[in-house]
């Protein structure tokens, strides 16, 4: 990779990166002061299970998980579009080119014959060719 290739490449990974921290960061404070005290409460066969209020442990956890979703997003969202419509393409273009190679094959192969036979008028219409020129001693 040239040099100005590499540098917008790295341009890029920390525009991306830089985008990835501050979405956590949004995140974090997200849930350090939005997040209830009091994170709900579930209802099974009519009974009630209220839980808990959140504490710091448990937003830490779900700033952690939120962190992985934005990483694995940043890995899998550019595998997704490089498998899903870069790969595809290139195996279009080789299957057109072989296709292509294929078709001059076979038609090289039907004019052979038909090249074949006007080098032989080329040769009969030449007329005999004078013997070299040899050098008496």
């Amino acid at each position: 990779m040239s040099a100005p290739h590499a540098q917008l490449a790295w341009r890029w990974a920390a525009v991306l990166f830089a985008l990835l921290a501050l979405s956590a960061a949004a995140l974090a404070a997200l849930l350090v002061w939005v997040l209830p005290q009091q994170v709900g409460s579930i209802s099974v066969n009519g009974e009630e299970l209220v839980l808990g209020p959140a504490t710091s442990a448990h937003r830490f956890v779900a700033w952690l998980f939120l962190v992985a979703a934005l990483l694995a997003l940043l890995l899998v969202v550019p595998m997704a579009l490089l498998f899903g419509v870069a790969l595809p393409l290139a195996l279009a273009a080789v299957g057109v080119l072989l296709g292509t190679l294929f078709a001059a094959l076979v038609i090289a192969l039907l004019c052979a014959p038909l090249v074949v036979g006007g080098w032989l008028v080329w040769r009969a219409a030449r007329g005999a060719k004078a013997p070299p020129a040899t050098i008496a001693r």
